[in-house]
């Protein structure tokens, strides 16, 4: 019998579930949010509930099965290994750290900078501009026709694998000198 193949997540935490723990109290966060009047309010939230938005590293233009490539195949992959090293950190490992850890966690820190839905749709909108009538252009046998959604989704998205994957400025980073400051509350 062969099992149901899994749905890719749709909801793509820009702030990780492991890092949203560090913060919960009896396993739930205090979320503040504006209800439809515009006040403040507060309600406790679990770490899965908190800190994604649907979609937001969703592929247009590409079959089904392959939209959701970039949290599954990237973000996921990111977040998994940076959530060992985490740990690792927190336990007082931060001198016992491989260099593939350190380029883990590299990884992951660049990923911050820029993986919100305020940065993604600052992407989006600049390399978006590329699909408007007068520059979305390709030369294909000679002749000028505009970039598919589908190549321009999809170099959005080379575009965020490519700055948070930056040799150069990854081994600045590795080469800082790295603590783990504790607190008592």
């Amino acid at each position: 019998m062969q099992s149901k193949p899994q749905n890719p997540p749709s909801s793509h935490h820009f702030i990780p579930q492991f890092l949203l723990d560090q913060w919960t109290t009896g396993g739930m966060l205090l979320r503040y949010h504006r209800n439809w009047r515009g006040e403040i309010e507060s309600a406790p939230a679990s770490p899965k509930s908190v800190c994604f938005e649907r979609d937001l590293y969703k592929t247009v233009g590409f079959p089904p099965e392959h939209t959701q490539q970039m949290e599954t195949l990237f973000m996921q992959v990111v977040d998994d290994a940076a959530a060992k090293v985490h740990a690792q950190l927190l336990d007082g490992g931060v001198r016992s750290l491989s260099d593939a850890q350190c380029s883990d966690w590299r990884g992951f820190v660049f990923s911050l900078w820029f993986r919100t839905p305020l940065d993604m749709r600052g992407l989006k909108d600049a390399v978006g501009s590329l699909a408007s009538p007068g520059s979305s252009r390709a030369i294909v046998d000679g002749e000028h026709v505009p970039l598919p959604p589908a190549a321009v989704s999809a170099l959005q998205m080379e575009i965020l694998r490519t700055i948070i994957d930056d040799a150069e400025r990854g081994r600045a980073f590795i080469n800082m000198e790295w603590r783990v400051i504790r607190t008592t509350n």
